[in-house]
């Protein structure tokens, strides 16, 4: 129920439901709340269906005898209510079948005080009963807080309910137990038959007293369904149903529960084994709780004691969240030999279901810890596949200790540290509550291996001491620095690096498989200071299967990324052999090309002395994206300026983008290289960045633009070139449509490099060669000009680019509105609908091709889109635009002076009505409205 009392509030409340003047609310007690009002009124009986009619003048004794409907529920909400109906005869109008309802609230039954466990409160002399009007008018709630328990159900009651020599209750008493517990966890729902509704209520008593006091206020159950109301006491979450033996036929309505008779003898089931049958042919698995109490519950002495034991065992761990299963298997090894027939059963209980707050009472822990070590395994292998088959859900504990004595007995089992399928272990959580001495027992098995290797068995004595410093690496038992543990681990660590440099370590990697990333990082320091029999080869400082077993994953080791992080610096021998070997398979990581040709120049000293296929596995990574950056080629260049060859500067400047890294990278290839190939490279970049303030590309850079993005394609691949780089060429030609001579200083060299690109398997880079060698082709200079349109397309796919420059351009800056109008004009010139194409430059009409997307699954021109979207929103007014262009386009037709120019001058100015409906949206509402609108006033007064 929402809106129940909090902490501070009371826990209990109360209010009674009754026919007195019309159904209403007629005692309240303890503050209950709307929603717990409200749940009176919609869940109170009114009709309460007795099996049983009472007389017209019923005495006291048939009062006492008649039925009643006590319902305990426990709401997810963690809250819990006690609603008890009985008959009240006739109300004060006459009317007859009156039913009073009394209902408690338990807001916070998860408190472990009051130890209640829920039936004890069946005919509890503070829930009322009232018949006859006069009754029900002075009806007065006795109790505010926690009702009287009742005289029915009681330790002693249930002791000799259960241990009735007369009559045998352990068969259907397991059955109940593990069928309620069953339902609670999800299972069927629980129809009991009973012949009185006290043995019924003897019957859960009997359940409820074999588990924790809190644990029993999560079942939820009902003293006297009749068949006819199972369905709504099902929906209402009922587990246990009592039902009277009169509705025992009525099998239709207990469809989908297990039917338990009272009266029956079930077949008992066993543990693992065969499951439980009623009478009613209903299974029940059978558990080792259940078994437990068969075993215990014969005596009343001994059942007595058992059951007063589980409340002590409960009130010393804390009465919260216990299994149902756990207090009386505790109990039982508590007992020990009084109840040593049960205690098979009971260890098994202990290692599904023992709680963490044991930990907080040393005998129970440690009576726990011998029932563990008495259970499991006797071997390594027996205690892990007992550890490994255990649900992540089952306790806590066991697992912890489960964990701790496999990784006891893992450390002294060397068999079992040699397994070829390697060593298991367990989660390191389940070692934390046991780490010191687990730690001090790996500090043992450690200093016991630490000695000169066995010569008869030297890879067996290294592998045997990888796999133990691995386990205990793994377990988090040495801590993050392997190297800092004492001196037995860094002897063994010594005497197993030793062993691997040479051609023997080649068999140790084979046999230790896969290691924990600490341990091998350690091994590489112990690496570099085993001295070295022979002159080191750089890169081969061990045999290539020992530098990939250190590889492990094949990614770069956090050591090596460490040292890369900072300036370039050279790397010692092992490192720079796993950094090249890396960079042979081609593993992209940032700063790993640079580093490692730092490494091999301050070996080498000159560049040609490097071995081949080192100098090759270099060339390949620094043609790779990103493989090696701005800024560390220029401290390359700084170092070794002239050493590397031209195509590692040429992919670095045209694959770099804009930004203080490249310039600094072209000023210093400017001086280190000068007069060379990317000398120029560097200048053109420079240009470029200089333009990058939202500027239009200066005309005298446009040759240099032009060559430049033919040449660095060329000079770059297989490399990318900058994103930036198409849409400045771009937007170059849209700033300059005139006359400009393509040099040919860069023919030779780009011809064989692309005639290679256009034989490729590549389709898209083979096209763009092809188009690449027919504009170097051309010598007519109409030819040249196709071949120069047909290089623009090749940028297409840059479109996006040039726009986004365009746009920053007409939107900012006191030269906007320039630059909007002669956008304008070009976009209006291109248009399908203008009526003289002479106007039109031939590379305007390549540029007016050019597609991008407006954002709503369309296509637009390149030239349009940023016109349209200006208009749009009222930062460029298309009337006066269009009407400053035909006053150009007038004054240009008027000076050619050609024939026809008043029908030329017509149609222009019906084009430019259609283009102008094409841009137009709002009035405009800004600052740039007015700047532009200023500007095309004083241009049409001009």
């Amino acid at each position: 129920m929402a809106e129940q009392g909090g902490a501070g509030g009371p826990r209990w409340s109360q209010a009674t439901y009754t026919l007195d003047q019309g159904w209403r609310v007629q005692l309240q007690a303890g503050e209950p709340t709307q929603a717990e009002i409200g749940f009176v009124t919609a869940s109170a009986v009114t009709s309460f269906g007795s099996h049983v009619r009472l007389s017209d003048f019923p005495a006291a004794a048939e009062l006492e005898a008649r039925p009643l409907r006590l319902m305990h529920l426990a709401s997810v909400d963690g809250s819990a209510v006690y609603l008890q109906s009985s008959e009240a005869g006739a109300d004060s109008t006459g009317r007859p079948d009156n039913v009073y309802n009394h209902v408690v609230f338990d807001r916070r039954p998860h408190e472990p005080e009051p130890p209640l466990r829920p039936v004890e409160l069946w005919r509890s002399p503070d829930l009322l009963t009232p018949f006859s009007h006069l009754e029900v008018a002075a009806a007065r709630l006795r109790a505010a807080g926690i009702p009287q328990r009742g005289a029915v159900v009681t330790l002693d009651s249930v002791v000799s309910f259960v241990c009735d020599p007369s009559t045998w209750r352990a068969g259907v008493l397991s059955v109940l137990m593990d069928a309620s517990v069953a339902a609670l966890r999800g299972g069927p729902p629980v129809v009991l038959i009973a012949d009185s509704q006290d043995t019924g209520a003897l019957w859960l008593g009997s359940v409820q007293r074999l588990m924790a006091p809190s644990t029993a206020r999560t079942l939820s159950w009902s003293l006297y369904e009749r068949a006819s109301s199972l369905g709504a006491a099902w929906a209402r979450g009922v587990h246990i149903a009592v039902v009277p033996r009169i509705d025992a036929c009525e099998r239709s309505a207990f469809a989908g529960a297990v039917v338990i008779d009272e009266a029956e003898i079930p077949a008992v089931g066993q543990a693992g084994g065969e499951p439980h049958v009623t009478a009613a042919g209903s299974e029940v698995a059978a558990s080792n709780w259940s078994g437990a109490a068969q075993m215990v519950l014969v005596d009343d002495e001994v059942a007595r004691r058992v059951l007063v034991v589980l409340d002590e065992a409960v009130l010393r761990v804390g009465d919260r969240g216990l299994a149902p299963e756990w207090p009386l298997a505790m109990a039982v090894v508590l007992l020990g030999d009084e109840t040593m027939d049960a205690r098979d059963e009971a260890s098994r209980v202990l290692l599904d279901a023992s709680p963490d707050g044991i930990r907080q009472d040393l005998d129970l822990y440690e009576r726990t810890v011998a029932v563990v070590s008495s259970s499991i395994g006797s071997t390594t292998w027996g205690v892990w596949r007992e550890l490994d088959a255990r649900d992540t859900r089952s306790s806590l504990l066991i697992r912890e200790l489960m964990g701790s004595a496999y990784l006891e007995r893992c450390v002294s089992d060397a068999e079992w540290l040699l397994r070829d399928e390697g060593v298991p272990l367990p989660d390191q959580a389940l070692l934390d509550a046991d780490r010191e001495r687990l730690t001090a027992l790996a500090e043992a098995a450690i200093a016991d291996l630490a000695r000169p290797v066995d010569p008869r068995e030297p890879v067996t004595s290294a592998v045997h001491a990888l796999r133990l410093l691995d386990v205990v690496v793994r377990a988090g038992l040495l801590g993050a620095d392997v190297g800092r543990t004492g001196p037995a681990t860094a002897t063994l660590l010594r005497t197993v690096a030793e062993l691997l440099v040479g051609e023997r370590g080649i068999a140790v990697a084979a046999r230790a498989g896969v290691m924990s990333l600490p341990l091998r990082e350690r091994l590489i320091v112990e690496l570099e200071a085993v001295p070295v029999q022979r002159e080191p080869v750089p890169g081969g400082a061990a045999p290539e299967e020992v530098l990939r077993w250190l590889a492990g994953d094949g990614q770069l080791l956090p050591s090596i990324r460490e040292r890369m992080s900072g300036p370039l610096t050279a790397l010692p021998p092992v490192q720079l052999s796993l950094a090249m070997l890396l960079l042979r398979e081609g593993v992209p990581v940032t700063g790993l090309t640079a580093t490692v040709a730092y490494s091999l120049l301050s070996e080498h000293a000159v560049w040609e002395q490097i071995p081949a296929v080192d100098r090759r596995a270099l060339v390949r990574a620094a043609a790779l994206p990103g493989a090696v950056l701005p800024t560390e080629f220029a401290a390359l260049e700084e170092e070794f300026g002239g050493q590397f060859p031209e195509e590692f500067v040429a992919a670095a400047l045209a694959s770099a983008p804009m930004g203080d890294a490249l310039s600094g990278l072209a000023r210093r290839v400017q001086v280190s290289r000068p007069g060379l190939p990317s000398a120029r490279f560097a200048l053109v970049r420079l240009a470029m960045s200089q333009s990058a303030t939202g500027e239009l590309v200066p005309a005298q850079h446009v040759l240099e633009l032009r060559d430049a993005v033919v040449a660095m394609r060329a000079a770059a691949a297989p490399a990318p070139v900058a994103a930036d780089v198409g849409p400045r060429y771009l937007a170059a030609v849209v700033s300059v449509l005139g006359e400009v001579p393509f040099s040919r200083e860069w023919r030779p060299s780009l011809e064989r490099v692309l005639r290679t690109e256009a034989a490729s398997g590549d389709a898209r880079r083979a096209a763009a060669a092809a188009t690449t060698l027919s504009f170097l082709a051309a010598e007519d200079p109409a030819d040249h000009l196709d071949a120069e349109i047909a290089l623009i397309r090749t940028f297409s796919d840059a479109s996006e680019g040039a726009e986004e420059r365009l746009r920053t351009r007409l939107e900012s800056g006191a030269q906007a509105p320039r630059h909007a109008l002669g956008l304008a004009r070009l976009a209006f010139v291109t248009s399908d609908d203008f009526p003289d194409p002479s106007f039109v430059d031939p590379r305007a009409h390549a540029l007016a091709a050019l597609t991008v997307s407006d954002g709503a699954g369309r296509t637009i021109r390149l030239l349009d889109r940023p016109l349209r979207e200006l208009a749009a929103q009222g930062d460029l007014d298309p009337e006066a635009v269009t009407a400053v262009l035909v006053d150009q386009l007038r004054a240009v037709v008027t000076v050619r002076g050609a024939v026809g120019g008043d029908k030329l001058l017509t149609a222009i100015e019906r084009s430019a009505k259609v283009w102008q409906r094409e841009l137009k949206g709002p009035r405009p509402r800004g600052s740039f409205r007015d700047g532009l609108a200023s500007f095309l006033t004083d241009r049409k007064e001009r």
